[in-house]
């Protein structure tokens, strides 16, 4: 039983590292639309496709190095495909894809950190954590935005590109507070062991 809660412990520790990336990525991509707007967002979109096409084999290739038994609770095979097939739909329909870019990253942000809520739910009921709540609240502010990005209530006020670049620019710093929040939170719950 122990060894299951120790493993369940790194892979979530290895999945927030892998996160990181993402959400430095996205920063750059907020302060570059700031400057660039629609000129970008075509470029981004197709960049994007690559991006998400490189992601999704390489998860699939990690699926595939896992052992069998690490198989039956992995969702790399499942992210791997979702991720191939949004970066070829990226590639061949950028411009339409430029034009839903808010529905998108809005989506993204709602199921990222609806994710992060359940993750800190876990935490609240495995009570060796007592951080719950930081990223209980953080990630409700992440979901919040996320709506806000789709619901655009500054339309005639603010361009659509300003937004999704401010929204997404406090999302990400939010999500990296989150992270290194989760970080610390697990490295105290290993320090007391």
């Amino acid at each position: 039983m122990m060894l299951r809660v120790e493993e369940k412990n790194e892979k979530m520790k290895k999945s927030i590292w892998l996160s990181f990336l993402p959400s430095f990525l996205l920063i750059v991509f907020a302060f570059i639309l700031l400057y660039k707007e629609d000129d970008f967002l075509e470029t981004f979109v197709l960049i994007l496709g690559y991006f998400l096409m490189i992601f999704g084999s390489l998860r699939l290739v990690f699926y595939f190095r896992l052992k069998e038994e690490q198989r039956r609770e992995n969702n790399d095979i499942l992210e791997g495909i979702i991720f191939f097939f949004f970066g070829l739909i990226a590639i061949l329909k950028n411009s339409v894809l430029a034009g839903m870019l808010a529905y998108l990253l809005g989506a993204y942000y709602i199921v990222k950190n609806a994710y992060r809520l359940q993750i800190s739910l876990d935490f609240k009921f495995n009570s060796q954590y007592s951080f719950w709540y930081y990223v209980a609240i953080i990630s409700g502010v992440g979901v919040l935005l996320g709506a806000f990005i789709i619901l655009n209530p500054f339309e005639e006020i603010i361009s659509i590109s300003k937004m999704i670049a401010y929204c997404t620019f406090i999302i990400e710093c939010i999500s990296i507070f989150q992270n290194i929040t989760i970080l610390i939170g697990m490295a105290k719950k290993n320090e007391s062991k």
